[in-house]
């Protein structure tokens, strides 16, 4: 019998930190996104285990001893390294945001090969050791549920001291109340893209007739191409700075201080939250419901199976952090667990659920004025709803099927609005439509020519323009639209200014108070993902817009960010070497074999030069002009100051061309200094893209 424990525990240290401790782990850290509890979550993955190492048990009790000591020793090795995979490897790495989107895990180059070569590698190292050592097995076991265990507890302390406002399952009946003297209803709808919102209105006039007395600012500019910096901005009015770094405490930290939910609870109104985390809930709130991403499909209301969609995301998340990045590529799926998809896809059957909850269960129960917030993603990409709210699973990226949704949604804000009209409250109620950056579908209404169309092409155009539309008490007459150039931190003064409520401590200013003709510098953040999570300074390109949005030729580009150190030398241009410092070139990948030059796009590039060492004297610079773009000339711009005036620089055409340029004293710093390439034409090439050159080299001398 103690022959027998002895050899399930070594069982019980494969399935354990697998099957049970990584998922209470990860329930610890996000408890908003599980249903159950932690005790009933630990219960029933403790069953899991059990039945695991049972079968295992019984699996290699059918084989003769001296074959039995080796898959044990095998078993043993798995454990350790899945132990030293979850626990220590995959802490090294940054695999972005996974909620859905698309993960580009060949960006990691070589480190994606090498990573699973060395995990099998070390399962038959350390099988080949327990086998021939003296190593004492049940010591190794032990080790490893230990140290798997001081993991959880370090999580604990975080879970039981979290904010329980949330409500788990069901909402709090008053979450339905709504008030017969204000209200005012804010819906964040995730990746909601102005251009397609509006198109479908215009598509559709008896749709549009619903949304009476809105404003549809059709000039509105987003800041950020994903959500988490997106809601605290909204929020309290200010820019998160990427340049500090990005954390979600810092975020609850801000929004505490300075978020506009303040002035509306120091000013009677009663909160009523639903989104995606009660992160960003109002310590006053009257509820809070947390509506996880774990819903595959409705990122919304869930159904009886939640316990059962629970455990299966828990253990692919579980096996997603045991496992090297070819495996997570496979279990991660773009976002199609490989376990929790299929449990999920009876969850909610609608893609804005509480819209829905909303408009069939309506009271007007007070005098109290109402705030109501609403966050959720039934909106984002990839389309999975047709024009009559019909569930159809992942489709194409493509216009159509997005319009397609985006008409089931805005046909279940119409019906929304009309039961407000039926219950007599429509008229005094404010109504705030956004979202919190487009779907990266091409937008369809922009016009003008873009110095560079790998940098501001028409996806870009459709990132960088959330909907956002507002209807003000009291305010009738059809849908109107308006170009008055707005930004994300003009949301919250915008609120504030309806209601009267004092807003001048915010840096925006309310989109009904901007004139149209405004030629205000706008700017657009787009960072890098996979460098966003560290807690450190992010990585961004800044863009810059004066005027229409919509116009290609208003777009610029101001910086690159927080990119380290650059080169002070590209002997090749290729992916590898100037991947990170550049914008507008069209980069080989030198490790594959490519050529090792640059095609430009358009009519300009931007490049990051280094100067530590040598403090230059002259920029050395060989390109090849296509016969196509024939007669060129070339500016040359370092930190924003021209060092070659258009005209000066007059590249022949076709023939490999090498030009000095002198730079002035004192115009250089130390690091990172952005220099700017503009041609004055871009010919056409065979597959009729716009290119102006071929860089062959650059450097600092």
């Amino acid at each position: 019998m103690n022959k027998m424990k002895n050899k399930l525990l070594y069982h019980m240290a494969l399935w354990l930190p697998l099957l049970c401790i990584t998922p209470l782990i990860i329930a610890g850290q996000n408890p908003d996104d599980f249903t159950g509890g932690l005790l009933l979550l630990a219960l029933s993955l403790f069953a899991i285990v059990c039945v695991a190492s049972v079968m295992t048990w019984l699996l290699v009790k059918l084989f003769k001893a001296n074959m039995q000591r080796q898959l044990l020793s095998i078993i043993l090795a798995v454990a350790t390294v899945l132990v030293i995979q979850a626990y220590i490897v995959h802490g090294l790495f940054e695999y972005g945001q996974l909620d859905g989107k698309t993960v580009d895990w060949r960006s990691f180059g070589s480190i994606y090969w090498l990573e699973i070569g060395l995990y099998f590698l070390a399962i038959g190292i350390f099988s080949t050791i327990y086998f021939r050592s003296q190593i004492k097995w049940n010591t190794v076991s032990w080790a490893l549920i230990l140290f798997a265990m001081a993991q959880l507890a370090l999580v604990l302390p975080q879970y039981f001291s979290r904010n329980t406002i949330t409500e788990g399952n069901g909402f709090n009946p008053s979450v339905y109340e709504f008030s017969s003297t204000s209200n005012i209803i804010h819906i964040l709808a995730d990746g909601f893209q102005a251009d397609i919102v509006k198109q479908v209105l215009e598509e559709n006039p008896e749709l549009a007739k619903a949304f009476s007395g809105f404003s549809f600012f059709d000039n509105h500019l987003g800041r950020f191409q994903s959500t988490a910096p997106t809601i605290p901005s909204i929020y309290t009015g200010e820019f998160v700075d990427l340049d500090q770094g990005f954390s979600f405490k810092s975020a609850q930290q801000g929004i505490a201080k300075h978020a506009y939910t303040n002035v509306l609870s120091d000013n009677g109104y009663r909160l009523d939250f639903a989104g995606i985390s009660n992160i960003f809930c109002h310590k006053n709130a009257n509820s809070c419901v947390s509506l996880s991403f774990s819903d595959l499909k409705a990122r919304g209301y869930i159904d009886s199976k939640t316990l059962i969609g629970s455990l299966a995301l828990l253990l692919d998340i579980s096996m997603f952090r045991h496992t090297p990045m070819y495996l997570k590529e496979r279990i991660y799926n773009n976002g199609s667990w490989l376990m929790s998809a299929e449990v999920y896809r009876d969850s909610s059957k609608y893609p804005d659920p509480v819209i829905r909850e909303w408009t069939e269960h309506m009271k007007v129960a007070t005098t109290t004025p109402v705030y109501k917030w609403y966050h959720f993603i039934g909106t984002h990409i990839p389309a999975q709803w047709n024009s009559q709210c019909e569930f159809l699973g992942r489709q194409p990226q493509s216009r159509e099927f997005y319009k397609d949704q985006t008409f089931c949604i805005l046909t279940d804000m119409a019906k929304l609005f009309n039961q407000l009209k039926a219950q007599g409250i429509y008229d005094i109620t404010t109504i705030i439509i956004n979202g919190d950056h487009g779907c990266n579908i091409a937008a369809n209404d922009v016009f003008g020519s873009a110095s560079n169309i790998s940098i501001f092409h028409d996806r870009f155009l459709g990132v960088v323009r959330p909907v956002f539309m507002v209807k003000k008490p009291h305010q009738t007459g059809q849908l109107t639209y308006s170009d008055a150039p707005t930004t994300l931190i003009d949301i919250a003064p915008t609120i504030l200014d309806i209601q009267t409520l004092p807003h001048d401590n915010y840096a925006g200013i309310s989109a009904f108070n901007k004139p149209v003709d405004s030629q205000l510098v706008r700017k657009f953040h787009r960072y890098f993902t996979k460098r966003f999570w560290n807690g450190k300074p992010v990585s961004y390109n800044e863009y810059s817009v004066t005027g229409n949005i919509r116009d290609r030729s208003n777009w610029k580009v101001v910086a690159m960010h927080n990119r380290g150190t650059a080169p002070s030398f590209y002997e090749h241009m290729d992916i590898d070497t100037a991947g990170d410092f550049s914008l507008g070139l069209s980069l080989w990948a030198k490790h594959l074999g490519a050529q090792t030059q640059s095609v430009v796009y358009g009519k300009e590039f931007h490049i990051l030069l280094s100067d530590l060492k040598t403090k230059a004297k002259k920029l050395v610079l060989k390109l090849k002009v296509p016969a196509y773009s024939k007669e060129q000339k070339l500016s040359v711009f370092v930190n924003g100051t021209p060092i070659v005036s258009n005209g000066e620089l007059k590249p022949i055409y076709n023939i490999e061309f090498t030009h000095e340029i002198n730079i002035p004293e004192g115009l250089l710093q130390a690091e990172n200094n952005l220099f700017k390439f503009e041609f004055t034409k871009a010919g056409l090439d065979s597959n009729d893209k716009p290119r102006s050159a071929v860089i062959r080299s650059i450097s600092l001398l």
